[in-house]
């Protein structure tokens, strides 16, 4: 595992084709992420109109073990190719992390070609915390409908509040933390793909 990982770190970036996603997904609301992928086990991923972007590229194999990362700062149409072939025969999850959101593709490596999974993309947004004169305010599109759950803790680790929610697709909540004593606190909002924590200081 140590060599595949070693190897897959100095993965070769193809190509550079600044119009090509213009061409290709030119009907695409935009601002579009997409993923190509071809025979030579290459994926390609692709963005149009973004402006001062910063995205994160991880790449797991089926262990959930992390083969790879890269953040990629963007601006404008862009594309950007990854060479997959160092990688064994299996299955492996592409994350795209933007500011807002990650976004999910199982894709499977074979013998002579890479493929994305038919339906694997998954969105996750990121959970917006914010702490307001002591009122902390927990917004969150769940699109799937999945368990969200949010805890509260202090700086000892003692659990001040929990919270599970299921059932919703747009989360809004608001937490009066104006009765408990001064000092940091950390907020941890659960799904079942990710955990989200905050820090807040309470004066």
């Amino acid at each position: 595992m140590k060599k595949i990982t070693e190897n897959f770190k100095n993965l070769l970036f193809v190509f550079i084709l600044l119009c090509f996603a213009s061409n290709i997904f030119a009907t695409d609301s935009k601002p579009s992420l997409r993923i190509v992928t071809s025979e030579k086990k290459i994926f390609t991923l692709i963005t149009e109109d973004t402006k001062n972007t910063l995205l994160t590229i991880r790449i797991f194999d089926e262990q959930g073990i992390n083969l790879f990362k890269e953040k990629v700062a963007l601006d404008n149409n862009h594309s950007r190719s990854y060479d997959l072939s160092s990688l064994p025969k299996g299955t492996y999850e592409i994350e795209i992390e933007d500011n807002s959101s990650f976004r999910k593709y199982i894709v499977t490596s074979n013998s002579n070609d890479l493929k994305i999974k038919e339906n694997s993309e998954e969105k996750i947004y990121k959970p917006i915390i914010k702490l307001e004169d002591n009122f902390v305010l927990f917004n969150m599109l769940n699109l799937n409908l999945g368990d969200v759950s949010l805890t509260i803790n202090n700086d000892a680790g003692e659990e001040i509040h929990v919270e599970k929610i299921q059932n919703t697709q747009t989360i809004h909540k608001g937490y009066n933390l104006s009765n408990l004593p001064s000092g940091e606190y950390l907020i941890a909002v659960k799904t079942s793909n990710k955990v989200f924590s905050v820090e807040v200081n309470l004066k």
